[in-house]
């Protein structure tokens, strides 16, 4: 079931830190589909070559385009869980949601 939550300036921080590594993606996208989002691994599994895309399918850690996944998921939390002046993201290798430097 998807979370409820409203979020506001208060909530600014970070939600996953860099010391995740390549494995950073998954709780990103797990953090996104537990708000309501629907992603999933569904890219092919290797091209006409041979060449592996997603060795794990189980994690989008290894997968070629793991980065494609994390926007996803950051744009779902943009445009589904907005908070004024702020916006979901990556920084420094870090996720979380930031205040607009703009402002």
């Amino acid at each position: 079931m998807a979370k409820t939550q409203t979020y506001t300036p208060s909530d600014v921080g970070c939600y996953a830190d860099g010391s995740r590594g390549i494995y950073l993606t998954d709780f990103v996208v797990e953090f996104a589909n537990d708000h309501g989002a629907s992603i999933e691994h569904v890219c092919p599994k290797s091209y006409a070559s041979g060449t592996v895309f997603c060795p794990n399918w189980d994690s989008f850690a290894y997968c070629y385009f793991s980065n494609e996944y994390g926007d996803e998921a950051t744009n779902y939390m943009n445009e589904h869980y907005p908070v004024e002046s702020c916006y979901w993201g990556f920084v420094d290798g870090d996720w979380g949601l930031w205040a607009d430097s703009d402002d």
